[in-house]
């Protein structure tokens, strides 16, 4: 953790040599078309994952969010399929897709870190970061 916390620090002082090629994306909205069956597999998927947190948590099928999380914290009850969507495989993807973007990120990085600068430059940044000089962020 401290690692990606100060190659996040360091990384703050090098965007704009080392990411100003990539514009930022802007915020979108997606339209998703389904089938009259592709609607109902989504909302029995929806009622058969509510049902089993529900169990799971003790309570009776139908409940709440809410009442679901004062049993078991961070457990989902979705209110319909695109709720389910969005909080469960999208998220599941993008989070996948910033994990992948990170490591690429990170490759970037120590790419410069390792041959662009010099130890006295990698001090610095390292102390810079709360780190001790010295610091190996990239092997």
């Amino acid at each position: 953790m401290r690692k990606a916390l100060a190659f996040v620090a360091i990384a703050v002082t090098l965007s704009a040599s080392v990411s100003a090629r990539d514009a930022a994306a802007a915020p979108g909205s997606y339209t998703l078309t389904t089938s009259a069956a592709e609607d109902n597999r989504l909302a029995k998927n929806v009622a058969r994952l509510n049902k089993v947190t529900c169990a799971n948590a003790g309570l009776t099928v139908g409940c709440t969010q809410s009442q679901a999380r004062a049993v078991t914290p961070g457990v989902d009850v979705y209110s319909d399929s695109l709720d389910y969507l969005q909080r469960g495989p999208l998220s599941d993807l993008l989070k996948n897709l910033k994990n992948a973007d990170n490591a690429d990120d990170l490759t970037v990085f120590c790419g410069w870190w390792l041959n662009t600068s010099n130890q006295t430059q990698r001090n610095t940044h390292c102390t810079d970061a709360g780190l001790p000089a010295g610091c190996e962020l990239c092997k």
